[in-house]
């Protein structure tokens, strides 16, 4: 397929009017349905369009009566024709596809033409295609807004759309005005490529007056300099700081795992600032929990928790399994760190877990394998039939392997017991499912039950 160059076509016809129009003749255009025809014949080079255009020379010079014999009915009747092959019902399919706003323009310049003529026709549906643009313009000055949600820290977040217009007045003030007092509020110009000075003068006025006034923090990312007033160079980052890590508890700290796996799964995560992140938490780190969870590549825990960098530690061993490094590693977590939260992640479909049924041996890895032989044991016994490539036995062992560790954790560290007497920790698991991205939490409430199904399976 050989696409023409547009300007090329559009040089040649204004060369092309232009000597017409010295000598008096009509302007010139080069149309589809010429093109349209030229290939329908067997065409299959630029030669026939000169080919086309020298013929319709040589009639209009020479035999211009014979032209005129040709009775305009059969010429319309010639056009039906090759409008109607090049007429192709997925285009409508296609445009309904799109939307409302994408369908109605095109609809209304089909029928306009239909039932005046092209030129008017074309004319309203421009109407009708630039009323659509100019609404969108009016009601929407952004193209992502999330709300403030301070249970968990997350400012309100205004990302602008790439053309800010004075028309965008009317959207940006009532947007503003839906703020939440007291809340957090970063505007996003990472989009935007223009802004025009009625959009400007409206942020200012809410940056450097209404956001005093309603006691609202405001940071601006790449606005490069135009708003003036507050700083614009740093913008909010939802860390955890220390005073944060001390209004949760092992109980809020499992909540906060849980509502980012939430949004993990539903596609809603928080759109971080990752450089900014780095730069806040280099003097220090004040994490709210402790995972420990697999080498498995597909179980990363900040992402499938949607986690910052700062907010978690994260301990990982295949398998998930305890030796006097790894506990002292969460022992670190906990009273050094302050972490309120240690939770143990497996995962479905491991293959450390796979390879513990399967009885393998192989290198270092032969000592920790025998680690998981306790679970595995565990399920052969309440299973009638143990296949050790099943899926469903490699989620029950990985579920009892992770239910044992939560046990033996607190057996083996005096440290972690005390903090779990005092109040200050929890131990909780928790299996991720690689085929959804889900995790399942397990805390000690939910063991009895779970032993209780499993030996009914």
């Amino acid at each position: 397929r050989r696409v023409s160059p547009p300007n090329r076509e559009l040089m040649a016809q204004g060369v092309g009017n232009m000597v017409s129009g010295t000598l008096g003749g009509l302007p010139v255009t080069s149309v589809v349905i010429r093109s349209s025809v030229n290939v329908y014949a067997g065409a299959e080079s630029r030669l026939s369009t000169i080919i086309h255009g020298g013929l319709l020379v040589v009639t209009v010079l020479f035999i211009p009566f014979v032209l005129a014999m040709i009775p305009l009915s059969a010429l319309a009747a010639i056009l039906l024709v090759t409008g109607f092959k090049l007429f192709n019902p997925r285009i409508v399919k296609n445009m309904w596809k799109r939307g409302f706003r994408q369908f109605m323009p095109f609809a209304t310049t089909v029928l306009a033409i239909v039932f005046t003529d092209l030129l008017i026709g074309i004319i309203i549906g421009l109407a009708v295609g630039l009323g659509f643009v100019l609404r969108g313009l009016i009601t929407s000055p952004f193209i992502g807004k999330a709300r403030a949600r301070p249970d968990i820290g997350e400012p309100a977040r205004f990302k602008l759309a790439p053309e800010v217009s004075f028309l965008h007045r009317a959207g940006l003030v009532r947007a503003f005005e839906d703020v939440e007092p007291g809340s957090e509020l970063v505007i996003d110009a990472s989009r935007t490529e223009h802004i025009d000075d009625d959009a400007v003068d409206i942020i200012r006025n809410f940056v450097n007056i209404q956001s005093k006034e309603r006691d609202i923090g405001v940071s601006l990312l790449d606005f490069g300099g135009v708003i003036g007033g507050e700083p614009e160079t740093k913008s909010y980052v939802n860390i955890f700081t220390r005073d944060r890590q001390l209004h949760h508890s092992g109980a809020s700290a499992l909540e906060l795992l849980r509502e980012g796996n939430e949004r993990f799964v539903t596609g809603t995560t928080i759109e971080r600032d990752y450089l900014r992140q780095v730069e806040l938490t280099s003097e220090g780190q004040h994490p709210v929990a402790a995972v420990l969870g697999c080498i498995d590549s597909r179980a990363p825990a900040e992402i499938i928790f949607d986690k910052g960098i700062g907010d978690i530690f994260a301990v990982r061993v295949a398998g998930q399994v305890l030796n006097d490094d790894i506990i002292g590693s969460l022992e670190f977590a906990a009273a050094v760190a302050n972490v309120h939260l240690i939770l143990v992640l497996g995962h479905t479909r491991c293959g450390t877990i796979k390879a513990a049924c399967k009885g393998k041996e192989f290198g270092h890895a032969t000592g920790l394998l025998e680690k998981l032989q306790p679970s595995v044991e565990a399920i052969k016994s309440r299973s009638e039939s143990f296949d050790p490539s099943s899926s469903v036995t490699i989620e029950l062992v990985s579920r009892d392997n992770i239910e044992r560790v939560m046990d033996e954790i607190p057996k083996r560290s005096e440290l972690i017991r005390d903090l779990i007497a005092e109040g200050e920790l929890i131990i909780a698991g928790g299996l991720y499912r690689v085929e959804s991205g889900e995790v399942d939490f397990i805390t000690s409430d939910d063991k009895p039950q779970a032993a209780a199904e499993q030996a009914d399976g």
